[in-house]
């Protein structure tokens, strides 16, 4: 009895290791996701011209709404 309660536990054990280890893994996913967007958005609006960097207007009302 005692052996199977041991082995139930250590199997409990690496059952919830195994579950932090995959809700480390999407919370560093979802960072670095977070992190490409965040960046893409940004190069989206900035456009470089002869080492200048040229702000664009923000356009976002117009993409949220369908408008031009």
């Amino acid at each position: 009895m005692r052996t199977r309660r041991k082995i139930v536990e250590e199997e409990e054990e690496e059952e919830e290791e195994e579950e932090e280890k995959e809700e480390e893994e999407e919370k560093e996913s979802e960072q670095v996701y977070h992190y490409a967007w965040k960046n893409t958005e940004e190069q989206s609006k900035t456009q470089i011209e002869g080492g200048r960097k040229v702000k664009h207007r923000d356009d976002t009302a117009n993409r949220n709404t369908g408008g031009e």
